[in-house]
């Protein structure tokens, strides 16, 4: 089998001795594909104080029916928290109506795109009223402060979160005296 090039002028692939295919290629990553060429990536910017230690202070979940909501990590940080030993941590699966939330809309990273996020994203102070509002959803990321201020820095989740079609994250911490500095990169990948 021979592999000719596509463009009609007749080349055929190169192989080495080892059996490899010779390419020179351009490559981007997924991410920067999505925004250039799809207009489908997002960030969410915002800060809040929340209202007791433990209460879930941002909510979101996709509403797009057809692509996934890919969130590789967090940019954060705080100031004026009242205890040393901050939490913050990070819940997947919560479902409910936040309670007392407000819009925060993610904004289109291509200024050329015209699409917008199909998403609930919501801040608060008490998103979870006791279980009330925002509930049920697993833990699976924490991360341990040992300062009362905190410049904000980027925390890279393990591993990339995806949030299919209904699919919500939440974010938690420890410490309600600190206002939290957060944003957050999100884009859609085709299913």
């Amino acid at each position: 089998m021979i592999i000719k090039g596509g463009t009609g002028n007749g080349y055929s692939v190169g192989v080495n001795s080892s059996n490899m295919l010779l390419t020179r290629s351009v490559t981007e990553s997924i991410e920067h594909h999505t925004n250039h060429d799809d207009g489908r990536g997002f960030q969410v910017v915002f800060n809040q104080s929340p209202t007791a230690a433990n209460d879930c202070f941002y909510w979101i979940q996709n509403t797009d029916t057809d692509r996934d909501l890919i969130i590789e990590g967090v940019n954060l940080g705080f100031k004026n928290a009242t205890a040393v030993d901050v939490e913050v941590y990070f819940k997947i699966g919560d479902t409910g109506t936040a309670n007392s939330g407000t819009d925060v809309t993610p904004v289109n990273l291509n200024s050329e795109a015209a699409y917008t996020a199909s998403c609930t994203s919501e801040k608060g102070a008490d998103l979870d009223n006791a279980g009330a509002g925002i509930s049920g959803g697993t833990e699976f990321f924490r991360l341990l402060f040992p300062l009362q201020d905190e410049k904000s820095d980027y925390h890279h989740f393990p591993m990339d979160i995806v949030l299919a079609p209904n699919g919500s994250l939440s974010i938690w911490a420890t410490d309600a005296g600190a206002t939290y500095y957060v944003n957050i990169t999100l884009w859609y990948s085709n299913r």
